[in-house]
């Protein structure tokens, strides 16, 4: 069966082939340009619960290096939104991040706010969220200001499958001692694949490409998580 798609439709289509081939090109520049490159395995679970306009999400991650199971990382979320319009979504979090490196050790306590407004198309959603983020590294004092701004596309292939592709800046506010310095921190592209399993579970699979701009480094990430929601 042919499926004929009118103008307006064709023209959704080629916005969206576009901005995923514009984020490969950019996570193949990126990969390209950086002086070295680790490999990273991402797993997580995640559970999210709507009651009337609030939204609440707790969610647990376990990072490991080089796709060896050597752990190096977990990071902890808790989030509470509130739906104050049809698409438009006000929260506040609250993250927790342990990591070990072969130096030692590091807490890292983040606050964040965040406003996340979407748009539904014929052929595809658009999601924008930007984040305020507040960082406490716990051997010191002072505090890091970032700002992450990230877009969003899912593109449905079938009532089962969607593609899920997003790039996110991430922009220092200010540079304590234990921050790089400069003003870009990283750039993170993902590209991959969102199941549904049921009404309630999701399943993701995807590459995350993440650039660090002070280091000149990237981490190639294999992103696996299962999502809960209720």
């Amino acid at each position: 069966m042919t499926i004929m798609l009118d103008h307006r439709q064709q023209i959704h289509l080629e916005y969206h082939k576009i901005f995923f081939i514009f984020l490969i090109l950019l996570i193949f520049f990126i990969s390209g340009i950086s002086n070295s490159a680790e490999t990273r395995l991402w797993t997580f679970a995640s559970v999210n619960k709507k009651n009337n306009d609030f939204l609440y999400s707790l969610r647990t991650q376990t990072r490991f290096k080089n796709l060896s199971l050597q752990y190096n990382e977990s990071v902890s979320h808790g989030e509470i939104g509130y739906l104050v319009a049809k698409h438009t979504i006000l929260s506040q979090g609250l993250t927790w991040s342990y990591e070990k490196e072969t130096t030692g050790s590091e807490n890292i306590l983040r606050l964040w706010q965040q406003l996340t407004v979407g748009s539904k198309y014929r052929l595809y959603d658009f999601y924008s969220r930007t984040r305020l983020e507040e960082r406490r590294h716990l051997t010191f004092k002072s505090w890091n200001f970032k700002l992450r701004e990230r877009v969003r596309v899912l593109l449905p292939l079938s009532d089962h499958l969607d593609i899920d592709g997003f790039d996110e800046i991430l922009i220092n506010l200010n540079n304590p001692v234990w921050v790089a310095p400069g003003a870009f921190d990283q750039n993170r592209s993902y590209i991959g694949i969102l199941g549904k399993i049921n009404q309630n579970v999701y399943i993701r699979v995807g590459y995350l490409n993440r650039y660090f701009f002070s280091a000149d480094r990237t981490e190639h990430v294999i992103h696996l998580g299962v999502d809960f929601s209720y």
